[in-house]
């Protein structure tokens, strides 16, 4: 069996108490950072996080990054803290007794870009689209190998995990890989962004999906596979 933590949207230093007061007394194998981890221009505000969870579970660290992560800060996250396997458009693979897991992280894909990334990133639906070929082409490319496949982003992956959300910006929240998760090339699928969501799991496909942001969760997710 694998034990996974999973949260996202800590905002450090913004709920990092809660967050270390939340972890729970449970064996855990690997525990992944679905981004937003750290408030913007914040990275140092990551070390009491980080540190509360290598003591508490030893487990390996997986992160990716949120879409308040961007330029130097990622840089810096990467330099401070070498012993967490950093995804940004990358993939890794870790074994737990004899089990091999197969990671893709992303910041993810929004089905609507912003209107602020519209102004200042101008080729930002291209960058979208070529993100979410990358990630569907890899699954594809794992799907025979043994083991579990997980899907870590920032942005949600289905709508089923934002309702509460309003209607209105929903397909600015993520896009949905339905295609993907009913292939049965995915198994778990672990995502935040969604602050006000009142579903935080749904089955999409053949795919679990769970939606770990710590606004809407207020608690480590813990899956066991």
């Amino acid at each position: 069996m694998v034990v996974i933590g999973a949260v996202g949207d800590i905002h450090a230093p913004v709920n990092t108490r809660e967050f270390i007061s939340s972890l729970p007394y449970v064996n855990i194998d690997l525990f992944l950072f679905a981004g937003d981890s750290v408030e913007p221009g914040c990275t140092d505000a990551f070390e009491p996080v980080l540190k509360s969870v290598r003591e508490r579970y030893g487990a390996r660290v997986y992160a990716c990054f949120g879409n308040n992560e961007y330029g130097g800060d990622r840089t810096l996250l990467r330099k401070k803290f070498p012993e967490v396997r950093w995804l940004d458009d990358e993939s890794s693979v870790a074994e737990v007794d004899g089990r091999r897991v197969y990671i893709y992280g992303s910041q993810g894909v929004l089905h609507r870009p912003t209107g602020w990334q519209l102004r200042n990133l101008g080729n930002i639906e291209s960058v979208y689209k070529a993100r979410k070929k990358a990630i569907c082409t890899y699954f594809e490319e794992v799907a025979q190998e043994p083991g579990l496949k997980l899907l870590l982003t920032h942005y949600a992956t289905t709508r089923h995990t934002l309702y509460g959300e309003g209607e209105s910006y929903m397909d600015q929240l993520g896009c949905d890989f339905f295609d993907l998760f009913s292939s049965g090339c995915v198994h778990l699928s672990l995502h935040g962004h969604a602050h006000l969501s009142k579903r935080t799991y749904a089955s999409v496909g053949k795919a679990n999906v769970y939606n770990v942001a710590f606004p809407a969760t207020r608690k480590v997710t813990v899956i066991e596979l």
